[in-house]
């Protein structure tokens, strides 16, 4: 469905402190270059993937386009972007509230993003470090790695020995969380799981285990809902060509593939291919003809058909338009496999959708290299998808539609060693924000960051923690609600369940001792009462203005249901 823009809500970012979690008590370090580092190789060089490997995985790759084709030509949606506007939301997204998103990889071994670095967002990327090596972070990576530490020379420090995909599952269903997304596949191209499409999997390099199959399992059993993270784009990607980038390439046959549209730096959409660089950064990664229909078409079919996700979370649409990426066909197959036996739900971050004639037409400005024309062709499109999905800040949101927003207790994506508690949502304002997401129709996909170990800090444990306590006690005026006419005021937010009885009145603000809502209309005397508590609550009409006396016990948090903030539950039919 179509996604308008028209309620603005921002998330404001404060300072706090959280109490202590768990036995051991886990500060993260500076991570730095092992005294006994040695360059990593992986045991085939690309030329030797693509000998030996190549031709096979290009014909599996054909049969498994022949069974998504067969599929959608089966299947009630079909890979445009009408059809695939006709599925609807789930109940249970809409129900869910809070997700877990386990932002996890070979960027977590140097967790590193410069204090000022926050994008346009108000995040900041440590999960982008592979990349920005050797760009933005290219005097910190030199001076704390050294300038011969390449990105794949991470892969083996990733050991993940700390890694327990059954505490994560518990401490998603401890937080209140509803569903866990982790990072299955990000833009380097390293997937979670062991994959026929790629050697780059954390089987093959890093933990030596599949860490997506142990979360999906351990997901399964504690009843939380499992996201297929997918980035539509890799940073780069050997191709086979048919002749030379340019007269310097050692060979003729062979290039690295990018984005289309480029919209960070580097070659676009071929670059000459250089072993000497290349291979030190794409290991394991099996040269193919067509990077989408040959590669990334397959990959995903191979996470679905494994995992069976509940949702697919698109990444990396940042230029190539949706339809040129193949996406509608993924999109048609993930719902088409899933049809009659379970609901599933996709986001909108895979790309904007152009019609025939502008995909024309941006095809033909990109062979011209004009930028700006193309980024106003693609910005001016459609993103294809569920849901909306906005990045830390969250921006303009329609609350009559459902949406997302995804961030960390810290502005950071990806662990980032320098966090602590002064640049850390303390939990007081991780439950206020949470219950204004929720009071404006959307969720929370919190994201946390363990280190390269696989450890998670006790700032992050602890507020998730402390937002499952709340949850304990105020999780009815939260899970499966939907807004109010009003969404906050005075620093209260207002939900109402699904069926309309009933209206929640969030408090998060000690010195309240009376409120007044206009339009509430209390079913009768004993209408109020406040979850988790005893307390009786006195309440009066004036006109169309319910004014609320909050207990006179209430003055002392000590006497809360939960020291973070109370609900009052209002019947009105």
């Amino acid at each position: 469905m179509k996604k308008t823009l028209k309620f603005t809500l921002i998330i404001t970012f404060f300072l706090f402190s959280a109490y202590s979690f768990g036995q051991v008590q886990y500060n993260p370090e500076k991570p730095a270059r092992p005294e006994d580092h040695k360059p990593f190789f992986y045991k085939y060089n690309t030329r030797q993937l693509y000998e030996k490997f190549s031709d096979d995985l290009m014909q599996r790759a054909a049969n498994d386009r022949k069974e998504i084709e067969k599929i959608n030509q089966l299947g009630k949606y079909k890979p445009k972007k009408q059809s695939l506007d006709e599925h609807e939301v789930p109940e249970w997204f809409r129900d869910a509230k809070l997700g877990i998103f386990l932002d996890w990889g070979p960027w977590s071994v140097p967790g590193y993003a410069p204090p000022g670095s926050e994008g346009d967002t108000g995040g900041s990327y440590p999960d982008w470090y592979e990349f920005l090596m050797d760009f933005t972070y290219k005097a910190y990576h030199d001076s704390i790695w050294g300038e011969d530490f390449r990105r794949d020379d991470f892969l083996p420090l990733l050991h993940g020995n700390n890694f327990d995909s059954e505490e994560y599952a518990e401490l998603a269903v401890q937080a209140g969380a509803k569903y866990m997304v982790p990072f299955a596949r990000h833009h380097a191209g390293w997937t979670m799981w062991e994959s026929k499409y790629t050697f780059r999997n954390a089987v093959e390099m890093g933990p030596k285990r599949d860490i997506l199959k142990e979360l999906v399992e351990a997901s399964r059993t504690r009843d939380l809902k499992f996201g297929f993270y997918f980035s539509i784009a890799e940073w780069e990607y050997p191709v086979i060509t048919k002749e030379r980038v340019s007269q310097w390439d050692p060979y003729e046959d062979m290039a690295i593939f990018h984005d289309g549209m480029g919209l960070i730096p580097r070659p676009v959409p071929l670059a000459s291919y250089f072993p000497a660089r290349h291979d030190r950064m794409i290991s394991g990664k099996i040269p193919v003809k067509d990077y989408f229909g040959d590669y990334m078409m397959p990959l995903f079919k191979e996470g679905v058909d494994l995992f069976d996700p509940d949702l697919v979370w698109y990444d990396g649409g940042w230029g190539t338009p949706a339809n040129s990426s193949r996406v509608p066909e993924l999109s048609a197959y993930f719902y088409n496999q899933a049809e009659g036996r379970k609901e599933v739900v996709i986001n909108n971050r895979a790309g904007a959708y152009l019609d025939d004639s502008n995909l024309l037409k941006f095809n033909e400005v990109l062979k011209s290299g004009e930028h700006d024309k193309l980024l106003e062709l693609y910005m001016k499109a459609e993103q294809i998808g569920d849901y909306l999905t906005p990045e830390y800040s969250i921006g303009n949101v329609d609350i009559n539609e459902p949406w997302e927003v995804c961030r960390s207790i810290s502005p950071a994506f990806g662990f980032n060693w320098t966090d602590n508690e002064e640049n850390s949502l303390s939990s007081k304002e991780l439950v206020k924000m949470f219950v204004g997401i929720v009071a404006n129709n959307g969720n929370l996909l919190l994201v946390i960051n363990p280190d390269g170990s696989g450890k998670l800090s006790n700032v992050q444990k602890d507020r998730l923690l402390d937002l499952g306590q709340w949850l304990k006690v105020n999780g009815e005026g939260i899970y499966s609600t939907r807004p109010w006419e009003i969404q906050e005021s005075e620093d209260n937010f207002f939900t109402k369940s699904k069926n309309g009885e009933f209206i929640y009145i969030h408090i998060l603000d000690k010195e309240k001792t009376t409120i007044e809502v206009p339009n509430l209309n209390p079913k009768n005397k004993g209408a109020i009462s406040i979850l988790g508590s005893k307390e009786k609550v006195l309440w009066e009409n004036s006109g169309p203005i319910t004014r609320i006396t909050i207990p006179e016990s209430f003055k002392d948090e000590r006497n809360w249901p939960n020291k973070y903030g109370f609900t009052l539950k209002v019947a009105v039919k």
